[in-house]
Formats: structure tokens, sequence, C-alpha cells
């Protein structure tokens, strides 16, 4: 996971286990890289 400035600073002050990141991770927009059509629906 890669975090801006913010979120690291949120992450130190709350903890993991109180943290929930919006969106998708490094690995996981590399995997959709080359996949991902925003015109298909994905239900």
């Amino acid at each position: 996971m890669v975090l801006d400035g913010a979120n690291i600073e949120i992450l130190e002050e709350v903890g993991d286990e109180n943290f929930f990141l919006l969106g998708l991770t490094t690995n996981e927009v590399e995997q959709l890289h080359g996949h991902y059509d925003p015109n298909k629906r994905n239900h």
C-alpha cells in the first residue's frame, strides 16, 4: 500500500485496526492495468 503524507499521519494516530483507505492500493492498480474497461459493468 502506498500512502500520502496525510494518510500516514492518520494511520499513525488511529492505528491499523481503525484505518480505512478508500480507493485502490498500488498493487490493485497494477493488476487492473490493461484490463480495466470503465464502460463495462462489474455487477
